[in-house]
């Protein structure tokens, strides 16, 4: 069997192959508008032996609704909304500008060894 190093769409720790769906009424250039975006991008798929595949992803946000939106290569910081100890609102933010750490969850994606790896930093006291 063939492993690829694919995109993924997270959802609070549930991975989903997917592409992020926005209402009818709302446009990818709103939504950018008002929360970071990843610019677009093209990621290399290393299928096998000498075998790369091209995958072109438009431009997205890296948290939207819930969604927390990583491709293979990256590591993205996600801040909750303080709560008490669980996990509240998620909102993006920079990896040097971490103010939270204490309730900055941080999601790295990479390809190794023939295998995607996602590891989750969670800072909460339960998973």
């Amino acid at each position: 069997m063939n492993r690829a190093a694919i995109p993924f769409v997270i959802f609070l720790g549930t991975i989903v192959n997917a592409s992020v769906a926005f209402p009818a009424e709302v446009t990818l250039e709103e939504v950018c508008a008002s929360v970071p975006c990843r610019p677009a991008t093209t990621v290399r798929l290393d299928i096998g032996g000498d075998t790369a595949h091209r995958v072109d992803l438009r431009r997205a946000p890296y948290v939207y609704k819930g969604l927390v939106s990583i491709v293979t290569g990256e590591t993205v910081f996600v801040e909750s909304e303080k709560t008490d100890g669980a996990v509240g609102e998620l909102r993006y933010v920079e990896p040097d500008s971490v103010e939270h750490p204490e309730r900055t969850l941080v999601f790295k994606l990479k390809f190794s060894g023939g295998s995607t790896i996602l590891s989750v930093t969670n800072p909460f006291p339960t998973p």
